[in-house]
């Protein structure tokens, strides 16, 4: 084979290969705008029904409080979701070093939340969901590098391992697609949560 054989055979499997990796990169950001998307249509779908169970049961006192609370909480983290589509995730640390003002803001508003609708649930079951999806945790670094760390709702820390912070773990240097659509996830979670507590409420369950 010529020498100037071999370098068009060798560019053009660079240059696929650039192609494919570039394909990837596409295929796997449209996957996080549909997540996005689907969430947002469905999120859609459980505020209305939220709006109709609390007009199902008169619009107790918990049930108000609860829709009170939650639709406070996701106006927040729809600014949120704002500044990280126009900026990046990067409002949420400073200097690569520690959390900016908006970082603490997110972690003390998901714990505020948190706790304050955690006040109104009697139900177990329904208290370990929320622990789950609202917890802001520590993660630990799985000891197979392949695996994902696991949620961490009991704070559970073991001597001798290593912790990702919540926020770095889930948001830092991640793209704003796959950000948003893990917050759009939340919000889904957070309605779910919600639901169920206004529908057990009009049960006498609360």
């Amino acid at each position: 084979m010529s020498k100037l054989l071999s370098v068009i055979v060798i560019g053009s499997i660079f240059f696929s290969a650039c192609k494919h990796e570039e394909q990837s990169i596409s295929e796997t950001e449209f996957t996080y705008k549909v997540l996005s998307s689907d969430n947002d249509d469905y999120c859609n779908i459980l505020e209305s029904n939220i709006a109709t169970l609390i007009d199902s049961v008169s619009g107790s006192e918990e049930s108000l409080e609860y829709d009170k609370l939650t639709k406070a909480y996701l106006e927040y983290l729809h600014t949120i979701e704002m500044e990280i589509e126009k900026n990046s995730t990067e409002i949420l640390f400073e200097n690569n070093d520690g959390y900016s003002a908006k970082g603490k803001e997110f972690l003390n508003r998901t714990k505020s939340y948190s706790n304050s609708i955690r006040k109104l649930v009697k139900d177990s079951n329904l208290l370990a969901k929320i622990t789950f999806v609202l917890n802001t945790n520590d993660v630990k670094r799985p000891d197979n590098p392949n695996e994902v760390a696991k949620n961490n709702p009991d704070n559970q820390i073991s001597i001798g391992k290593t912790y990702f912070k919540y926020l770095d773990y889930y948001y830092k240097g991640v793209s704003n697609s796959q950000a948003l659509a893990y917050l759009s996830n939340k919000k889904r979670g957070i309605l779910e949560l919600e639901n169920e507590f206004i529908r057990s409420t009009s049960l006498g369950k609360g």
